[in-house]
């Protein structure tokens, strides 16, 4: 297992230790297994973290991260394959809570906006490669501003999908998530 997977699934166990304190001892404990399966039919994709990787960036100018509503957020999305993959506009960016009271994945308003890119811009390379006529490179930071309101941490799934690319056509699609621990 990855290191990365593995810090997800730790921040993913104490998110939801966390979130069921205060709950009444009557409600059932809800498990990472059902969070997944629900996501599984809410954003339906064979090849989760497969081709592409979303990672949270530790560090901005050299201090951590502030991970809370409203601050601006960085990602890392990175390119696993040997094909190109180019996404839509907004880099498919999907922003989602797992809500327990109503067993669902909702979404949460992203500010950020992605205005006016070059197309290369919302393009990777293939893993290793880099383009130099076009700057086109295999890994790019994003940036994503979550607007949620919240009143205690919570688990954030930061989803990004695109396209693999050959032969001047889209092909199949791929995504990949990672979980981030959202404060208030």
């Amino acid at each position: 297992m990855k290191t990365g997977s593995i810090t997800r699934l730790l921040f993913v166990s104490i998110v939801l230790a966390a979130c069921s304190v205060d709950k009444p001892t009557t409600q059932t404990a809800i498990n990472e297994s059902e969070i997944n399966n629900v996501f599984a039919t809410t954003v339906p994709l064979d090849n989760w973290n497969d081709v592409l990787t979303v990672n949270l960036v530790e560090t901005v100018n050299s201090k951590p991260q502030q991970l809370s509503a409203g601050s601006i957020i960085a990602i890392r999305i990175e390119n696993m394959s040997n094909q190109k993959i180019v996404f839509p506009d907004d880099f498919g960016l999907k922003l989602m809570t797992y809500s327990e009271q109503n067993g669902i994945w909702e979404s949460v308003p992203n500010r950020f906006e992605y205005m006016h890119l070059q197309p290369e811009s919302k393009s990777l390379s293939p893993h290793g490669v880099v383009e130099t006529a076009t700057n086109l490179v295999w890994m790019k930071t994003i940036y994503i501003h979550p607007v949620p309101n919240i009143e205690q941490p919570i688990l954030m799934r930061v989803i990004v999908i695109g396209n693999i690319y050959e032969y001047n056509t889209l092909g199949a699609e791929v995504g990949a998530y990672t979980d981030i621990i959202l404060d208030p």
